[in-house]
């Protein structure tokens, strides 16, 4: 019953996306990965004739294969890879990066490599869009929402639809 409601959310609120739930513990990567899909969908990035969109894991991965099922997708023209990457590696190819909250030791750093490039970063710390992310994930009344620090957005060229900055709960 529970899941079949998810799926139900899913449906209406992403139009026809939906990403498989395979567990309760799975459920929350499972909804956020199809904000982040949505995220996707309603931000422009500045031109580049790239055909591919990278959506980087940072670190540890919460989402395990549930985000794998948004490889191959394509939005605006481009096809979404999904790239895991480790600490320390670069990440500059990164169009779209998520930072867990498991990684928040190697958040703020990781944030400055990204400040002047033009790098969707989305977290789920408290501190997240104060130290320069973009869009953060929070938990209110058990559903999960969501923050955008759009002064840092427009500062590294990036522009959110505003669509998506009406649904945000509060916007920086």
């Amino acid at each position: 019953m529970k899941r079949a409601f998810f799926v139900f959310l899913a449906i209406l609120f992403f139009g026809g996306f939906v990403i498989p739930v395979s567990s309760a513990n799975n459920q929350e990567y499972s909804i956020k990965a199809a904000f982040i899909y949505n995220f996707i969908k309603f931000v422009e990035w500045p031109k580049d004739d790239c055909p591919e969109l990278c959506l980087c894991i940072y670190g540890k991965d919460p989402f395990g294969k549930v985000i794998d099922s948004l490889e191959g997708k394509v939005v605006k023209g481009k096809i979404i890879r999904v790239l895991r990457i480790p600490e320390n590696a670069p990440l500059s190819h990164c169009d779209v990066l998520f930072l867990s909250a498991e990684e928040k030791d190697h958040q703020e750093k990781v944030l400055s490599l990204c400040s002047e490039s033009p790098t969707l970063t989305i977290g789920e710390t408290k501190d997240f869009l104060e130290q320069g992310g973009i869009i953060k994930f929070i938990l209110l009344n058990n559903k999960i929402r969501f923050e955008i620090n759009a002064t840092q957005a427009k500062r590294i060229g990036l522009k959110l639809s505003s669509k998506l900055l009406r649904l945000a709960k509060k916007v920086k």
